[in-house]
């Protein structure tokens, strides 16, 4: 359940009146701010009373201030208290647990956010990568058929193959975009290729080898 307050103003000072029923009291709106945080209210859900409502409004400075110093005081809470930077495992379970328990308020929102993000990106990129390697062995496999090494790498073949289709069983959305990452892995497979090749056969041309394969489909990168 989220957690609100109602903040009114009158002569003795600041006064909060939260969701759960408990109240806030403070001589000032700093401190009133502090208080808030502290009792787990998000910036979002402290509401001022409107001054066309009722006499005891704080004004539009009060609510600005408030809002500035409760945004301040959690952006502050969470650089020290995250961990983020200190112990990403430790954090990584703190943020599970309090997704587990409804405490959004809680949540180390900046760094999770980047986090899926990067995580996103980072399937993406094996994908790709994935991609590239399959475009190194089947060069490999076109230029040395009969090369001892050979049923190495149609295995890694077959194996690499299979991973990038559990890849797309896990995020099918990524299908739309192996069009585009076609190109990229299709240059960087050839260029892992030639360099690997170049070391065993300095006088073969292997780029002028490969220009002459038939151009790789989508087909021949997955599973």
């Amino acid at each position: 359940m989220t957690l609100s307050a109602y903040i009114t103003l009158d002569r003795d000072g600041f006064h909060a009146a939260l969701s759960d029923g408990r109240a806030l009291r403070a001589p000032e709106i700093r401190a009133l701010a502090a208080m808030l945080v502290s009792a787990g209210v998000h910036v979002d859900h402290a509401l001022c009373a409107d001054w066309r409502d009722v006499d005891a409004a704080p004004g539009a400075g009060h609510a600005i201030a408030l809002k500035a110093e409760m945004r301040r005081l959690r952006s502050s809470e969470a650089s020290t208290m995250s961990g983020y930077d200190k112990d990403f495992y430790v954090w990584a379970q703190q943020q599970a647990d309090l997704l587990r328990a409804r405490r959004f308020d809680e949540i180390d929102r900046f760094n999770l956010i980047e986090e899926v993000e990067s995580m996103a990106r980072q399937v993406a990129r094996e994908l790709e990568d994935r991609m590239a390697d399959i475009v190194r062995l089947r060069l490999l496999l076109h230029a040395l058929p009969g090369h001892d090494w050979a049923p190495f790498w149609q295995l890694n073949l077959r194996q690499q193959c299979r991973m990038n289709a559990l890849i797309l069983e896990d995020a099918p959305s990524l299908k739309g975009y192996l069009a585009t990452m076609l190109p990229a892995a299709i240059e960087t497979g050839r260029l892992r290729a030639v360099e690997e090749l170049a070391y065993a056969f300095p006088n073969r041309r292997f780029e002028d080898e490969f220009a002459s394969m038939p151009l790789l489909e989508i087909t021949d990168l997955i599973g």
